[in-house]
């Protein structure tokens, strides 16, 4: 057992194999400087100390299954952590020269069991600490490769600070000197008060052209055809500019905020013409001094966006509904069945309207169920992807309305065409604080139904934004950083609870994703993402909202039935 753990008594198995080594070496008259070394189970234990205390001997490391590891840990003492070795082996832990090592680490699948491996308090090699790093082989094994991955390396340190621009805990490096912690925690603050000063010197820069009144019409008749995403139509909305392939039959609706093109969604237009309209509109950006960046990109676009040097983070997911067979029947259809039945027994109607037909004593309520509604948020409207109340004039846009038998309106949607796919993506969610219990449900349900009556093949309840990146699981830090934007942005505009509204529809989850060109251009298009949704954020709203994300987290309020805020 000792020769796990390096030394026995006044043996110290370290050098009882370089002398090994040694002896070979002079018995086949030759020199093993360096070497190899593998190691399983026990012999796991011995390669990795033995990379410790003799990094400039080995050539690999392969490093196999140990029951427990020794993690490069200044504060705690050997064999547990890295503390005490000088005083122990009269070596200093060197990491250059182990990074000049290549290591492998394996671990079996289905190495799960733990009774050999639990050390107990009162066991001979106990000590405490060495169960912390997991239960099983493959936890702790797993705990080895990040700490080797992450101590203390310069992208280690660089990961660590990234991690704290964004107030994740940092769990890679722990400063030596209090003055250090310190300087770490003062980061975040002077980072974002930097780019904020940055952010409103930029909104200056370049913009984009106003679209022209024969864009316009060019750009609806290409959506109405050739529209399949839920990102079409919201390309024909004001604020938008407007770039044309090749003959004018392909079109990519844009807004450029703080020097980054943001795309809204994938190009609409012949799917010949896809390609040739997405690279001409990245030469056109280098030319004006732009960096593209494309919002909402669709799954099936994704080889589209890999040909053209895009590279994919997925920032949500779409709730997609076949109508065909669609039927609320069985326990999980429970709640629309309730909201039905009790809208039938309350003398709620369903309407479901062409935009600009609705009569004019219903049209002033949903814009006053939408002031009331704006007036409870702490952030101004979000556009780009959200539309406005004045949608519901749009002739190619149908109204769903839940009506009393006093004819007050309880809820409304708006549902944008998606022409290529004979389906409606939802925009607008809206109904009063004192509706009927379940009235969104009824609204959503009857368009549903109302929809596979006249023979339409699909419906979106459109993205819910960053919300299932806010997991628990081993991530890379990009989605970790996504899902603290996600924790942030979640006391303003509930994204959690709008994902878990449309999840009880049961749809077939579609992810998004954000296309960009690199990595490093990830803040610049983050930001201008943000200013592209929020153009009338004040740097007062901006201030607070950076307080907000630096102070103690709310919790979301929650109303009665549970459907999403607004």
């Amino acid at each position: 057992e000792g020769f796990k753990y390096m030394r026995e008594g006044d043996i110290r198995y370290d050098r009882v194999l370089l002398a090994m080594v040694d002896e070979v070496g002079q018995k086949l008259d030759a020199r093993f400087d360096r070497f190899m070394m593998f190691g399983f189970s026990g012999g796991g234990h011995f390669v990795h100390r033995f990379l410790y205390l003799h990094p400039d001997r080995l050539l690999a490391a392969s490093i196999g299954a140990p029951g427990a590891v020794t993690l490069i840990d200044p504060t705690r003492d050997f064999w547990v952590g890295t503390r005490n070795m000088k005083e122990l082996f009269g070596i200093d832990l060197d990491l250059e020269a182990m990074r000049k090592v290549a290591v492998q680490m394996v671990v079996g699948g289905a190495d799960i069991e733990t009774w050999e491996i639990d050390y107990q308090p009162g066991s001979v090699n106990y000590m405490d600490g060495i169960n912390d790093t997991g239960r099983t082989r493959i936890e702790r094994n797993t705990a080895l490769r990040k700490n080797f991955d992450a101590f203390p390396g310069v992208l280690a340190s660089m990961e660590d600070v990234l991690r704290r621009l964004f107030f994740l805990t940092p769990e890679r490096l722990t400063p030596a000197e209090r003055q250090v912690d310190w300087l770490l925690d003062a980061i975040p603050l002077v980072f974002w008060i930097g780019l904020l000063l940055l952010a409103l010197r930029a909104l200056r820069s370049a913009r984009a052209p106003a679209a022209r009144p024969m864009e316009k019409d060019l750009v609806r008749e290409l959506v109405l055809e050739y529209g399949r995403t839920s990102t079409a139509f919201m390309g024909t909305w004001p604020g938008n500019a407007h770039f044309f392939g090749p003959g004018d039959g392909c079109v990519i609706s844009y807004r450029v905020q703080l020097g980054v093109a943001v795309m809204l969604g994938d190009p609409v237009g012949y799917p010949s013409l896809r390609a040739a309209t997405l690279e001409a509109f990245g030469h056109f950006c280098l030319q004006q001094g732009w960096t593209p960046a494309v919002l909402a990109a669709s799954a099936p676009a994704r080889p589209l966006y890999a040909d053209a040097g895009y590279q994919l983070l997925q920032i949500g997911e779409e709730a997609v509904l076949p109508l065909e067979g669609l039927e609320f029947k069985g326990k999980h259809w429970g709640n629309m069945r309730t909201a039905i039945n009790r809208a039938e027994r309350e003398g709620v109607r369903f309407l479901l309207l062409e935009g600009g037909r609705v009569p004019p004593e219903l049209e002033a309520q949903l814009f006053e169920i939408s002031r009331a509604w704006q007036s409870s948020q702490r952030l101004p409207a979000m556009e780009f992807t959200l539309g406005r109340t004045e949608d519901v004039r749009d002739p190619a846009v149908e109204v769903a309305l839940a009506v009393d038998a006093g004819g007050r309106v309880q809820a409304f949607v708006d549902w944008l065409p998606l022409p290529a796919e004979r389906g409606w993506v939802i925009d607008l969610m809206r109904r009063r604080p004192d509706c009927m219990s379940g009235s969104m449900e009824y609204v959503i349900g009857m368009s549903l139904l109302a929809f596979q009556q006249r023979g339409d093949r699909t419906a979106s309840l459109a993205t819910a934004p960053l919300a299932d990146l806010d997991r628990e699981d081993e991530r890379s830090l990009l989605p970790q950083v996504l899902g603290a934007i996600f924790t942030s942005f979640e006391t303003y505009y509930d994204f959690k609870s709008l994902f878990d509204f449309k999840d009880r529809f049961k749809p077939r989850w579609e992810p998004v994703y954000l296309a960009y060109r690199d990595p490093a251009e990830l803040p610049a298009v983050a930001a201008a993402i943000l200013r592209a949704h929020l153009p009338q954020l004040h740097w007062v709203d901006a201030v607070r909202l950076f307080g907000q994300v630096v102070a103690e987290k709310l919790r979301p309020a929650t109303v009665p039935d549970g459907s999403p805020r607004g």
